[in-house]
C-alpha cells in the first residue's frame, strides 16, 4: 500500500448520491481494498454537514501532532492519504474528485490556512497553562 502524497485534483465538495454510488460501484468493480470502500461508504452515508464536521475534526486533531502545511501530505490521516494515492492513476479524474469531496480535501485546505497561525502561536505559548502543583490533591481534598 503506497503512502505517497495523492495527486492534486479538484474536489467535488458535496457530491450527489448518484455520484457517490457511481464511485462505490467502480471501487467494488475494480476490487479495491474493503477498508477503502468502507471508509468512503461511511462518509457517503453521512449528511454533508456531518461529513464536513467529521473531516474538519480530523484535520484539527492532526494539527495537534504536526503543522499542516500541505493538506495532501499533512492534513489527511495516513489511511486517507493511502486511499487517495491508490485512486490516482486507477480511476478517472471525475471519480477521484468525488473521493476528494467525500474527504472534504478543499475545506480542509481552507481550514488549515485559517488556523495555522493560531496553532503556531498556541504551541509557542508555553506559559499559557496552569500546571498542577506536586502536592495538589494528595489528601483527596
Amino acid at each position: 500500500m503506497k503512502n505517497t502524497s495523492p495527486e492534486r485534483v479538484w474536489a467535488k465538495s458535496f457530491p450527489v448520491a448518484e455520484d457517490i454510488e457511481r464511485l462505490l460501484t467502480e471501487l467494488q468493480r475494480r476490487r479495491f481494498t474493503q477498508e477503502g470502500i468502507t471508509m468512503l461508504r461511511e462518509l457517503g452515508t453521512m449528511s454533508a454537514d456531518v461529513r464536513l464536521a467529521v473531516n474538519l475534526k480530523r484535520l484539527l486533531a492532526l494539527n495537534l501532532k504536526h503543522p499542516v502545511d500541505n493538506v495532501l501530505t499533512d492534513g489527511l490521516t495516513s489511511e486517507e492519504r493511502c486511499l487517495l494515492s491508490q485512486l490516482d492513476g486507477a480511476l478517472p479524474q471525475d471519480l477521484r474528485e468525488i473521493a476528494h469531496g467525500l474527504l472534504n480535501v478543499h475545506e480542509r485546505w481552507v481550514m488549515a490556512r485559517a488556523v495555522a497561525k493560531y496553532f503556531r502561536l498556541a504551541k509557542a505559548a508555553h506559559s499559557s497553562q496552569v500546571l498542577p502543583k506536586l502536592l495538589d490533591n494528595i489528601l483527596g481534598g
